[in-house]
């Protein structure tokens, strides 16, 4: 099992988790979000090709799929080769596997309701899941199965939780870095990566990505990877 935190023994699990997220805040945000959010190699969006052909969006999935594989194998070898030395959220391994991730969770979303929306990606997803929370339960309980509500209530809460606390570190991060006026669509796409890694942190990534697209289930098109039985 990955177990991302910093190397200082000793620390209450809690604050491990935060120093954890704290080896990823240390870096060049400048440098990783040019490198990592595409700044200077743009990819096409989830949109772009929305409307293909089924059999092309299925090969979509499956290439998907196969980084998302290769990713994860990376990251549990990684895992293997430091014994029980825990695995600092700025390795490699774990880049490319909150990369891989955030690929799977991005296919085939459904475009903004608004054309001048200043959110994309993953983030639109993680804002529909704190809405979700906001909501009252009576509202909220549609989402889940009554013989579990309260357990399943007390999850979704707990994960919008972890999209706010992402939210605040990524804008306090950008606020003192060398991008301190990057754009909405930027900011957004950094929060959504801190997300993932604040679930690795936590050990809760299996559980956070399912709350979160059981609850966004609407944001996604009916070809989207994560509607599919091949992600499941």
């Amino acid at each position: 099992m990955l177990v991302l935190q910093r190397r200082v023994p000793g620390e209450p699990a809690r604050k491990a988790s935060l120093s954890a997220m704290a080896a990823i805040l240390d870096m060049d945000i400048g440098n990783m979000l040019a490198r990592e959010l595409g700044l200077s190699h743009a990819e096409p969006s989830s949109s772009s090709s929305f409307y293909a052909p089924p059999a092309v969006i299925a090969a979509q999935r499956q290439q998907l799929l196969r980084e998302l594989q290769i990713a994860v194998k990376k990251a549990i070898q990684r895992g293997m080769e430091a014994g029980e030395t825990a695995i600092c959220c700025d390795e490699p391994a774990v880049y490319e596997l909150c990369l891989a991730l955030e690929s799977c969770l991005e296919h085939h979303l459904l475009p903004p309701i608004t054309l001048f929306s200043q959110q994309s990606g993953l983030w639109l997803v993680l804002q529909q899941l704190q809405r979700q929370a906001s909501a009252s339960r009576s509202i909220a309980s549609d989402v889940w199965s009554s013989s579990s509500g309260n357990a399943q209530w007390e999850e979704l809460r707990a994960v919008a939780e972890g999209a706010a606390l992402a939210h605040g570190l990524s804008e306090r991060q950008i606020a003192s870095s060398s991008m301190p006026l990057a754009d909405a669509h930027t900011r957004s796409a950094y929060a959504a990566r801190l997300w993932l890694c604040l679930a690795l942190t936590r050990s809760k990534l299996p559980l956070w990505v399912s709350v979160a697209v059981k609850a966004s289930a609407a944001a996604y098109g009916e070809h989207a990877l994560v509607r599919t039985e091949e992600a499941r």
